[in-house]
């Protein structure tokens, strides 16, 4: 029997899923595919994927066919997130890259972070649902300022900060 696990979406091997037959894991091939003499009987699959929806059901070999195509349903979306100019891109407090980051998002909830040194760090939450790619421009952080009033004895001393006059 051939079982071979595919996107829903566009019918990619999905080589990395966890799967299990009657409650036995089993390892998928490159191709997303699990070749096994099996005899007639019925079977209870599942299979998981980072980011597909978890698959479950039966089949029943029978004679008839060799071949079963399990297609799992997509659990993300791309995205495509752009930063200033030297800005790290955090996501769900994992480093992703700098000024720009394009990949998958699960569905769901998730946090992004901009950071630049001498900056603060800007956050916002965005929401990935199915159907909507997702295409942020983050703006750049707030630079971290304040003020230093010195007072000094003697009165008059030279101060300097950051080898600064």
């Amino acid at each position: 029997m051939r079982i071979k696990v595919v996107s829903a979406k566009d019918n990619t091997p999905i080589a990395d899923a966890d799967f299990s037959l009657n409650g036995i894991k089993e390892v998928l091939n490159q191709n997303g595919v699990f070749e096994k003499q099996l005899s007639g009987a019925l079977y209870r699959y599942r299979v998981e994927s980072t980011y597909y929806k978890t698959e479950s059901g039966t089949f029943v070999v029978d004679g008839k066919s060799n071949e079963h195509i399990i297609k799992m349903k997509p659990n993300y979306e791309i995205a495509s997130i752009k930063a200033p100019k030297g800005c790290e891109i955090w996501i769900d407090g994992k480093f992703m890259g700098k000024d720009s980051w394009n990949g998958k998002l699960i569905l769901g909830t998730h946090n992004i972070t901009t950071k630049l040194d001498k900056h603060y760090d800007d956050e916002q939450t965005i929401t990935v649902v199915e159907g909507s790619p997702v295409n942020i421009s983050l703006d750049n952080p707030k630079e971290i300022q304040g003020t230093l009033n010195v007072v000094s004895t003697p009165i008059g001393a030279e101060v300097f900060v950051n080898n600064q006059k």
